[in-house]
């Protein structure tokens, strides 16, 4: 057996260089400028099924990519591109409004917002929802409790009825069935379809908006939000 200095040298060297490529890994990571959420489309693939302003890739083996990002906000418009990415390192791209389209650009490119590493993050797992998340984590029945109250307390000035239940979607993380207990607490049909359109997204389960239709007392004003969220979500 050969037994070298330099043959145990070039051992080493070429045991170094095989733990480099083990370990190199080529990533791509995709954050928004306005830290809006947004959903992300690998060549047709959903990568996360809650909303995230920054999501990144791992252990990619191709060279080009069609990127397709759906905010949770369905009132923003999709960004789509088609990148190369430079394999063994980590390909970062920033999210951010062009003149007339959101863009998607390599950052080094943008030079816009501030990337920042990953952190973790967790999400509750509702037994048999496998939908998109508006949400990560849905709040106790007692703040829902609360906001009930406050809507059967003032039932006079619509604007501000209108206000208590859009914060609680958007700050307090709902489901679709404690939304529910809210849109109950309103008699005119054309308000609940108004908060229902605005509030859907940023629901917990947000996939189960069906799960409303029997809140309406006409089928024609579910209709009317379902047309709407269907006409712009991303399957």
């Amino acid at each position: 057996m050969v037994n070298t200095p330099f043959f145990k040298f070039s051992l080493i060297i070429l045991l170094f260089g095989m733990s480099r490529l083990a370990s190199a890994q080529t990533k791509m990571v995709f954050f928004t400028e306005d830290k809006a959420l947004f959903y992300l489309y690998v060549n047709g693939q959903l990568q996360n099924k809650v909303a995230r302003d920054r999501v990144a890739v791992e252990n990619l083996n191709l060279n080009d990519y069609k990127i397709l990002v759906e905010y949770r906000d369905l009132e923003k418009q999709p960004a789509e591109y088609t990148t190369t990415v430079k394999p063994d390192r980590e390909n970062i791209f920033i999210i951010h409004e062009g003149e007339r389209r959101n863009k998607i650009e390599l950052y080094s490119v943008g030079k816009k917002g501030e990337y920042s590493p990953n952190t973790k993050s967790t999400a509750y797992k509702m037994e048999g929802y496998v939908g998109k998340i508006g949400c990560p984590w849905p709040v106790g029945s007692m703040e829902v409790n609360k906001a009930v109250n406050e809507l059967k307390n003032n039932r006079e000035i619509q604007q501000a009825r209108f206000g208590v239940v859009k914060s609680a979607v958007v700050t307090k993380c709902l489901t679709v069935e404690q939304f529910g207990l809210l849109l109950e607490q309103f008699d005119d049909e054309s308000h609940k379809v108004e908060l229902a359109k605005y509030s859907i997204p940023y629901l917990y389960d947000r996939d189960n908006y069906n799960d409303l239709r029997g809140i309406f007392k006409s089928p024609r004003n579910m209709q009317k939000v379902t047309d709407y969220i269907e006409s712009r979500r991303i399957d």
